[in-house]
């Protein structure tokens, strides 16, 4: 019978106790080494063995693998105190890169297992992907050699795919389980148990078996169901946290999948003049009121930098407003535009002026209005857009509806879809000042 390799664990946390435990079977662990006596102590005794450590000057210099399971911060510091002795070094990191090990080591490598460990669940290893690199054609052999007695499913990649492998987990896992601690919280406000999703949940990850997940994308921001969430925002508005996070996934699903409403997402390419209303659009739809009795409107800082740079690329823009309010002017103003109507009662004229002025035909133009004052404009104009919180009569009328609401960035939003299509944006210098 051939000797079991001797393993050290450099790590006594979840990783470092399911490696250890399902190497234990196959190969001779060692010595178990962290900076808590008790901790390595209490593995040590799991693997029902006596060798611990709590300095790397005590770590054995007889082993034949090296495994460190510890913060990624500290990979480099514990590889660099200890001199090499010819044994194959591996780190169990995603995000991590080979050369950190590499510059101590002669023999050295990643042994990367994609799960979520906890100490209180078995793991199922038969289903777990391993991915592994190493720094030398014996080093990759020895690694995948190692790899395999954990699980049937071993993979050679390098340190820069590995690294996206490790975002790629983030956001299925790490920011998913995020969400439902959300969705808990929600529910126990309201006297409701999390239990009630799980179904969903299991059939929600079922689906992957056979659909992509593109395929299986549902919910009412990628049906572009403004109603439903601005009803779910109105329902979340004593708590900005959850809020903001409705906010934010919605924006992304109807970007990354086009929603708008009334169809596909617009030629942007063909815009060659854009007019904004200013409340619920520029900004939001509730406005604070000075104790003078003034309104006082807030406004976007990325919509300002948006508005700058179309203004320094040539594209015509004009603000028509009911509001006649001189801080609106200054505003604009600054920010390089010269067509600033305000006090517009009846906007269509105005409009048509500013049309004239520029040479700009109604399919040239997108407008972006939020209430009834600005439908007449809207209807006569080749893109009506609106802002999330729109009127229901306006959102009626509006060819398309950003996924931001009023004072959110609906600018930023828009000029941006513009000056992409149009191949301007971050094209030259103009984009990288003010």
């Amino acid at each position: 019978m051939m000797d079991k390799k001797r393993i050290v664990l450099i790590g006594s946390g979840n990783v470092a106790w399911h490696i250890g435990r399902r190497l234990q079977a196959s190969c001779q662990v060692v010595q178990v080494y962290s900076r808590t006596r008790s901790h390595a102590e209490r593995l040590a005794h799991e693997l029902g063995i006596d060798g611990v450590a709590t300095r790397p000057a005590e770590l054995a210099t007889d082993a034949e693998v090296y495994i460190m399971a510890v913060s990624d911060d500290a990979i480099a510091g514990i590889a660099g105190e200890v001199p090499d002795n010819g044994a194959l070094w591996l780190h169990t990191a995603g995000s991590v890169a080979l050369d950190v090990l590499s510059a101590h080591r002669r023999l050295c490598g990643v042994l990367y297992p994609m799960q979520s460990f906890s100490r209180q669940l078995d793991v199922d290893w038969s289903q777990v992907p391993v991915f592994v690199e190493g720094n030398s054609a014996e080093a990759t052999a020895r690694v995948r050699e190692l790899a395999a007695m954990l699980s049937p499913h071993v993979e050679v990649c390098d340190s820069r795919q590995r690294a996206m492998l490790h975002v790629a987990a983030v956001f299925s896992c790490n920011f998913a389980n995020y969400l439902w601690v959300t969705a808990a919280d929600l529910l126990e406000q309201h006297g409701l148990d999390f239990g009630a999703m799980m179904p969903l949940l299991r059939s929600t990850v079922a689906k992957l078996d056979g659909l992509s997940p593109a395929e299986s994308q549902t919910g009412p921001a990628v049906r572009g169901d403004r109603g439903v969430m601005n009803k779910h925002l109105d329902m979340l508005a004593g708590d900005e946290r959850a809020r903001g996070v409705y906010e934010l996934l919605s924006r992304a699903i109807a970007s990354r999948f086009e929603v708008a409403t009334g169809g596909s997402v617009p030629d942007f390419s063909r815009i060659r003049g854009i007019a904004f209303d200013v409340d619920g659009v520029l900004s939001p739809s509730t406005i604070p009121m000075h104790p003078s009795g003034e309104p006082m409107r807030m406004v976007n800082i990325k919509d300002g930098y948006a508005i700058q740079l179309a203004v320094k690329l040539g594209l015509p823009m004009a603000i028509i407003t009911g509001a006649n309010v001189e801080a609106v002017r200054v505003r604009f103003e600054g920010l390089g535009m010269t067509d600033v109507h305000l006090g517009a009662a009846h906007k269509l004229p105005v409009l048509h002026r500013w049309m004239g002025a520029h040479q700009l035909r109604a399919d040239e133009v997108m407008y972006v209005g939020d209430d009834i004052p600005d439908i007449p404009v809207m209807r006569h104009v080749g893109l009506a857009v609106a802002p999330a919180d729109a009127c229901p009569e306006v959102l009626a009328v509006a060819r398309y509806v950003t996924p931001c609401r009023g004072g959110d960035g609906v600018a930023r939003h828009l000029i941006e879809h513009v000056l992409k299509a149009q191949g301007t944006w971050l094209h030259d210098e103009h984009a990288f000042g003010w």
